[in-house]
Protein backbone atom coordinates (compact mmCIF):
# COMPACT_ATOMS: atom_id res chain seq x y z
CA UNK A 1 0.00 0.00 0.00
CA UNK A 2 2.73 2.70 0.37
CA UNK A 3 4.70 1.69 -2.48
CA UNK A 4 1.34 1.93 -4.39
CA UNK A 5 0.81 5.67 -2.25
CA UNK A 6 4.69 6.83 -3.14
CA UNK A 7 4.29 5.52 -7.12
CA UNK A 8 1.05 7.86 -7.40
CA UNK A 9 2.67 10.88 -5.68
CA UNK A 10 5.96 10.50 -7.81
CA UNK A 11 3.74 10.37 -10.75
CA UNK A 12 1.70 13.40 -9.66
CA UNK A 13 4.98 15.27 -9.06
CA UNK A 14 6.23 14.30 -12.76
CA UNK A 15 2.98 15.71 -13.95
CA UNK A 16 2.92 18.48 -12.27
CA UNK A 17 6.89 19.74 -12.88
CA UNK A 18 6.37 18.71 -16.98
CA UNK A 19 3.31 20.44 -17.20
CA UNK A 20 4.37 23.67 -15.03
CA UNK A 21 6.86 26.48 -16.59
CA UNK A 22 9.79 24.37 -14.50
CA UNK A 23 10.39 27.37 -12.02
CA UNK A 24 12.27 25.99 -9.15
CA UNK A 25 10.19 27.47 -6.17
CA UNK A 26 6.93 25.92 -7.53
CA UNK A 27 9.33 22.21 -7.80
CA UNK A 28 10.31 22.43 -4.70
CA UNK A 29 7.26 23.49 -3.18
CA UNK A 30 5.86 20.50 -4.76
CA UNK A 31 8.27 18.15 -3.54
CA UNK A 32 8.41 19.35 -0.14
CA UNK A 33 4.79 18.94 0.06
CA UNK A 34 4.60 15.28 -1.61
CA UNK A 35 7.64 14.59 0.73
CA UNK A 36 4.94 15.89 3.65
CA UNK A 37 2.26 13.69 2.58
CA UNK A 38 4.17 10.17 2.54
CA UNK A 39 5.31 10.96 5.66
CA UNK A 40 2.47 11.61 7.10
CA UNK A 41 0.58 8.56 5.24
CA UNK A 42 3.27 5.87 6.33
CA UNK A 43 2.67 7.24 9.89
CA UNK A 44 -1.03 6.62 9.61
CA UNK A 45 -0.27 3.55 8.00
CA UNK A 46 2.51 1.85 10.76
CA UNK A 47 0.19 3.55 14.01
CA UNK A 48 -3.26 1.42 12.01
CA UNK A 49 -0.64 -1.51 11.51
CA UNK A 50 0.49 -1.62 15.02
CA UNK A 51 -2.68 -1.02 16.65
CA UNK A 52 -4.36 -4.08 14.67
CA UNK A 53 -0.93 -6.16 15.65
CA UNK A 54 -1.67 -5.56 19.06
CA UNK A 55 -5.45 -6.26 19.03
CA UNK A 56 -4.80 -9.59 16.98
CA UNK A 57 -2.05 -10.62 20.06
CA UNK A 58 -4.48 -9.94 22.37
CA UNK A 59 -7.16 -11.90 21.28
CA UNK A 60 -4.44 -14.60 20.40
CA UNK A 61 -2.91 -14.55 23.57
CA UNK A 62 -6.17 -15.51 25.44
CA UNK A 63 -5.90 -19.33 26.79
CA UNK A 64 -9.05 -21.00 27.29
CA UNK A 65 -9.39 -22.98 30.92
CA UNK A 66 -11.54 -26.06 32.60
CA UNK A 67 -14.57 -26.52 35.25
CA UNK A 68 -16.12 -29.60 35.81
CA UNK A 69 -19.81 -29.34 37.44
CA UNK A 70 -23.11 -30.42 37.81
CA UNK A 71 -26.20 -28.53 35.43
CA UNK A 72 -28.03 -27.09 37.75
CA UNK A 73 -29.92 -24.79 34.87
CA UNK A 74 -29.74 -25.01 31.38
CA UNK A 75 -31.51 -21.97 28.80
CA UNK A 76 -31.36 -22.00 25.38
CA UNK A 77 -28.07 -19.35 25.56
CA UNK A 78 -26.77 -19.79 28.93
CA UNK A 79 -26.08 -22.41 31.58
CA UNK A 80 -25.37 -22.62 34.90
CA UNK A 81 -23.24 -25.34 36.95
CA UNK A 82 -22.14 -25.78 40.76
CA UNK A 83 -18.55 -26.89 40.99
CA UNK A 84 -17.55 -29.57 43.72
CA UNK A 85 -16.56 -26.70 45.65
CA UNK A 86 -20.31 -25.07 45.69
CA UNK A 87 -19.33 -22.02 43.55
CA UNK A 88 -21.70 -21.20 41.25
CA UNK A 89 -20.84 -20.48 37.06
CA UNK A 90 -22.67 -19.11 34.46
CA UNK A 91 -21.93 -19.65 30.47
CA UNK A 92 -22.98 -18.83 27.41
CA UNK A 93 -22.90 -21.67 25.79
CA UNK A 94 -24.13 -20.46 21.70
CA UNK A 95 -21.60 -21.59 19.09
CA UNK A 96 -20.10 -24.53 21.66
CA UNK A 97 -18.91 -27.73 20.37
CA UNK A 98 -21.21 -30.02 22.36
CA UNK A 99 -20.60 -33.12 20.33
CA UNK A 100 -19.67 -35.05 23.57
CA UNK A 101 -22.20 -33.07 25.53
CA UNK A 102 -24.61 -36.14 26.53
CA UNK A 103 -27.91 -35.63 27.50
CA UNK A 104 -27.03 -32.40 28.66
CA UNK A 105 -29.78 -32.14 31.62
CA UNK A 106 -30.19 -30.51 35.07
CA UNK A 107 -28.61 -32.84 37.40
CA UNK A 108 -26.12 -33.93 34.80
CA UNK A 109 -21.87 -33.63 35.50
CA UNK A 110 -19.95 -32.21 32.62
CA UNK A 111 -16.79 -30.27 31.87
CA UNK A 112 -16.72 -27.35 30.21
CA UNK A 113 -13.97 -25.33 27.94
CA UNK A 114 -14.30 -21.79 28.61
CA UNK A 115 -12.67 -18.53 27.68
CA UNK A 116 -14.39 -15.40 29.89
CA UNK A 117 -18.15 -16.50 30.23
CA UNK A 118 -17.95 -18.19 26.95
CA UNK A 119 -18.04 -22.03 26.76
CA UNK A 120 -16.22 -23.50 23.80
CA UNK A 121 -16.70 -27.51 24.32
CA UNK A 122 -19.03 -29.17 26.49
CA UNK A 123 -18.64 -32.74 27.62
CA UNK A 124 -20.66 -34.98 29.68
CA UNK A 125 -18.55 -36.23 32.50
CA UNK A 126 -19.05 -39.98 33.12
Amino acid sequence: MKKILVIALGAYVMMFVACSNNSESTVSEVTTEVNTTVAESITESETSEEVSKESEDTVNNTESEEVEGVIEDAARSTVIIVTSSGEKLEFVIEGADMSEAGDFEIGSKIRIEYEGDKAIKISEVK
